[in-house]
Parts: C-alpha cells; sequence; structure tokens
C-alpha cells in the first residue's frame, strides 16, 4: 500500500511539503493505511481520514471538508 503516501503527499492537506521532509505525513500515512485495510466503504474511510488530520494538526490547520477526504477515500480505494 505504497500508494497511500503518494495520494496524501501530491494532496498535501496541510500545504507543508514545500517546506518539510519528504516523511512529513508519515504517522497520517500509517493510520490511513490501517483504516484502509480494515474497509472498503468510501464514507467510512473518509470520516476516518479526516479524524486523523484533525487529531494530528487540529482544525485550525487542518481546514479540508469531509467532502474534499471523500474524494480522497475513493482515490485510495480505487487504487487498493
Amino acid at each position: 500500500m505504497n500508494f497511500v503516501k503518494s495520494v496524501i503527499d501530491d494532496w498535501d492537506p496541510v500545504d507543508l511539503l514545500f517546506h518539510a521532509p519528504d516523511d512529513e505525513y508519515h504517522a497520517e500515512v500509517e493510520k490511513i493505511r490501517r483504516l484502509l485495510s480494515m474497509t472498503d466503504d468510501s464514507a467510512e474511510l473518509a470520516e476516518g481520514i479526516f479524524k486523523v488530520f484533525v487529531e494530528s494538526f487540529g482544525k485550525e490547520t487542518f481546514n479540508k471538508s469531509k467532502d474534499e477526504c471523500k474524494q480522497i477515500a475513493q482515490i485510495l480505494l480505487s487504487r487498493k
């Protein structure tokens, strides 16, 4: 499931990668990999993605919508 890192890095949900290390989202990617291995439901995965980033960065820094997380979930599920 190496594609998870690629999808999350391309999305760059808190706009960090232009000045942060390549592994900036490592902890979040690992949590999302675990979620992805446990579900094929895009709504459930989207909710998990949203929760992972809010817990890591807070709502002020992570300001993406649940709809955007659902789009990312669908991309991840299509590559699973």
